[in-house]
């Protein structure tokens, strides 16, 4: 995911000189939940960032508690303003539905411009993309049914890869979650765009 959000975020605001993002990674889920209050203290105590983005996969979890142990961490690190406004920084917490790979699926013109040997009907997925379990198998198989890869797809570099091509304008992708994630960042840099 950080390969695939560091890609996005810098055609998104590829004009705006005035925007800058870091894109801190966990290890894992669990870790995430785990340790996020405690990784966010710097910018709780340091002031130096105007918004945090909180970004994970749902997996088979519940969509509305995962969002609330999100920001129940930002609130223990002293990022209580979910609102956002001039003393904390704005928190979002948003939800990769179901995985990541999900929004690769939800734009399969982008991921046959990366792999064109691949099929319209190796990618194609009936009814809510977001609703599709085990996404990454889904997109693992036919890459390597079509010899891009030997054993295992190399997820961060295939992420990184995707991600150049994808649409970045909200509503173009199938995946509601990735075109909420998409409206937020488009927020953001349009925010620093007018202040700048």
């Amino acid at each position: 995911m950080q390969a695939a959000l560091e890609t996005l975020i810098e055609r998104i605001a590829m004009d705006v000189e005035t925007f800058s993002a870091s894109v801190v990674s966990f290890n894992n889920k669990e870790q995430m939940l785990t340790e996020l209050d405690q990784r966010l203290l710097p910018i709780a105590r340091g002031q130096w960032a105007d918004a945090v983005i909180l970004v994970i996969d749902q997996d088979r979890d519940d969509c509305l508690d995962l969002k609330r142990q999100l920001l129940d961490a930002a609130a223990r690190a002293g990022l209580s303003n979910v609102g956002g406004g001039k003393s904390l920084p704005q928190v979002i917490a948003r939800i990769a539905m179901t995985e990541l790979e999900s929004w690769f699926l939800g734009d399969p013109d982008a991921v046959r411009l990366v792999f064109p040997r691949l099929r319209h009907s190796d990618l194609r997925v009936k009814g809510d993309v977001d609703m599709v379990q085990d996404a990454w198998e889904r997109l693992e198989r036919p890459l390597l049914r079509h010899g891009y890869y030997r054993h295992r797809m190399p997820k961060v570099r295939t992420a990184r890869r995707i991600a150049e091509h994808m649409a970045i304008t909200p509503g173009e992708n199938r995946s509601r979650s990735f075109n909420v994630l998409l409206g937020t960042l488009h927020a953001l840099v349009d925010q620093a765009r007018a202040e700048a």
